[in-house]
């Protein structure tokens, strides 16, 4: 009896420890399921903020692209909200994303000179899918914007004298869409006679300014901060041996770029025609008295003695910078070695482009007609020693970058940073 009775109880404890492990087997199976879950989520989640910060970085790449095209000032906005689309497409395929499932949207504030892009793209969640839509997409944005002064079309580069930029009689400077800067420190650095006038975008003074109020539009700064020589980098092309000895022309002609010593002078109604490329005009005057220049992606670089341009009443000029090669976007370039204050003359009455950057760092540049000079150029920039505009001149300094394929020299044109506002 006492036997059964202790296989009995052996039974009962044996069916109690069965009961009782396979409670805990449940209790374990039922904990696991949200651990297993709490780690896919982190998965998840991991993949999920890497995404983000990539394709972040591929919205502010695209929006800092967008806005440093808005430094082209006639570029219609929706050309731009493309190009920033395709930016952001490309950055997002390069990082490893595809472009066609991603949503792009991109917004220009043209008065703002912002760019704003917004990047969504769906994400393959591995675990937590179940539970949450948490992860399912990645949304970005970025917002860029340009910041600066207006682009720069004149700077005087004399630092201490008076009338570095002068307008007298009946002259006019239009530069209303960008900045006019002289970097004297003379009281009168910009200086402003008789009925002549300047409009610009901005006027900018290193010392002071001289003239009745309504000569200016708007009213100079002065005390700027002097403007450094913008194209002191710019190297200057190598001379070679003459190619050519005071050519003295006087019927219709077609030259070939080469060194041109003695200069060239062009009278009795001849028209002469540039083939493309750098003219070195050496010890002597580019000097056109009742003739025609004409010259496409044609520069001239100016040195020895007297080299220097004398564009008379009754010439015309017609001619445009090269757009590749050493003096890409410019037009004249003085030898920086040349003597101080030589004159560079535009007395024609049909000087109407001059497409490209006027550059005289030793030079004075003195515009003296009657009628529009440069209105008809896409741009055309001015650095000099100093510019003096007399008798009835209309200087017309356009910004239309986007017209023409001509380069803008680093320096000079639209300036300006690029920062991520957003």
């Amino acid at each position: 009896m006492m036997g059964e009775w202790v296989s009995s109880r052996f039974a009962v404890l044996r069916r109690r420890l069965a009961d009782e492990a396979g409670s805990v087997v449940v209790v374990f199976s039922l904990a696991v399921v949200p651990l297993l879950g709490a780690a896919g989520l982190a998965v998840d989640a991991t993949s999920w903020y890497g995404a983000r910060t990539s394709l972040q970085a591929a919205a502010d790449t695209a929006a800092i692209a967008a806005a440093r095209e808005m430094r082209l000032a006639n570029t219609p906005a929706d050309q731009l909200e493309a190009g920033a689309e395709t930016a952001a497409r490309a950055a997002i395929a390069a990082r490893g994303f595809d472009p066609d499932a991603a949503l792009v949207d991109a917004a220009i504030d043209s008065r703002g000179h912002s760019v704003r892009i917004d990047i969504a793209v769906p994400l393959t969640r591995v675990f937590s899918r179940v539970v949450t839509d948490a992860f399912a997409q990645v949304a970005v944005s970025a917002t860029a914007q340009l910041s600066g002064s207006a682009p720069v079309c004149v700077v005087t580069l004399d630092a201490t004298g008076a009338k570095a930029l002068h307008l007298e009689k009946r002259a006019a400077m239009d530069a209303q869409r960008c900045g006019v800067f002289t970097n004297s420190t003379h009281m009168q650095a910009l200086r402003i006679d008789d009925d002549a006038k300047l409009n610009a975008a901005l006027i900018c003074s290193a010392g002071g300014h001289f003239g009745r109020g309504t000569a200016f539009v708007p009213t100079p700064r002065t005390e700027c901060p002097p403007i450094p020589d913008p194209l002191a980098g710019r190297a200057a092309p190598p001379v070679g041996a003459c190619d050519y000895q005071n050519l003295d022309i006087r019927s219709d002609t077609y030259l070939l770029p080469g060194v041109y010593c003695g200069g060239i002078r062009i009278s009795q109604g001849a028209r002469v025609n540039l083939g493309s490329g750098l003219y070195v005009i050496k010890d002597g005057e580019l000097r056109v008295d009742d003739g025609a220049l004409d010259g496409r992606y044609t520069s001239f670089y100016f040195t020895g003695k007297n080299a220097a341009i004398d564009f008379r009443k009754r010439s015309h000029i017609d001619l445009s910078a090269m757009r590749d090669g050493a003096l890409a976007g410019i037009l004249f370039f003085q030898d920086r070695a040349a003597e101080e204050g030589r004159d560079f003359k535009i007395t024609s009455d049909d000087a109407r482009t001059l497409l490209g950057t006027i550059y005289l760092p030793r030079g004075d540049l003195l515009v003296d007609a009657d009628r529009a000079v440069a209105d008809e150029s896409a741009y055309t920039v001015i650095v000099a020693r100093r510019l003096e505009l007399s008798a009835g001149p209309v200087l017309k300094l356009n910004t239309d970058y986007n017209a023409t394929d001509i380069p803008v020299p680093e320096g000079v044109g639209p300036t300006g940073d690029v920062i991520l506002s957003q």
